[in-house]
């Protein structure tokens, strides 16, 4: 009767014990979920802010290529910036950058034009990639008669690009009507 006794004392404290163990063991692991599933949105969360301001001195290897031939306005974090700068008016930048000239790269900013097919001077676009600070100027001329322009950072007239200069003089010739 001692023996049994003893044997379902034992058997008690295995159970106690063995329940108490599991419930820690349970609690760690939920413990353990919650850290992981932290530490997966704060690595989500940095990943977009890196593609989001991500640098894009990658862009000057397509200097002198075509935009479309190097899916340029496909590339991240490219694609990314010019979204949250243009929203809605984005496809439209598309539409209208698809007859492009090459790349050029000048005073250290990239610069590409276009036109929407069988619209230029009518539905065009242009951007300008600074390096030096990290900023995208895009300008859009919709319909023949507006123009607007779009950057992340303020640029003054006097830090546009030859390139974007004539692109704007160009504008203003088919808003004129001396084309």
């Amino acid at each position: 009767m001692k023996n049994l006794f003893r044997c379902l004392i034992l058997a008690e404290i295995f159970i106690v014990y063995g329940c108490r163990n599991n419930q820690n063991s349970q609690q760690g692991n939920e413990k353990s979920r919650q850290e992981q599933k932290l530490n997966s949105e704060k690595n989500t969360n940095e990943k977009l802010t890196t593609i989001v301001s991500g640098s894009l001195e990658y862009t000057k290897k397509y200097k002198g290529k075509y935009p479309q031939d190097v899916k340029l306005f496909k590339t991240n974090p490219l694609k990314t910036r010019l979204i949250k700068l243009l929203g809605n008016k984005y496809k439209e930048f598309e539409d209208y950058i698809v007859v492009q000239d090459p790349l050029l790269i000048q005073e250290d900013v990239l610069f590409s034009s276009g036109c929407a097919a069988h619209l230029c001077g009518y539905d065009m676009a242009a951007i300008c990639i600074y390096y030096k600070t990290d900023n995208i100027l895009v300008g859009i001329f919709d319909s023949g008669k507006y123009f607007t322009e779009y950057s992340e950072k303020p640029v003054s007239k006097e830090k546009y690009p030859q390139a974007y200069k004539h692109w704007l003089d160009t504008i203003e010739e088919f808003k004129s009507g001396n084309n």
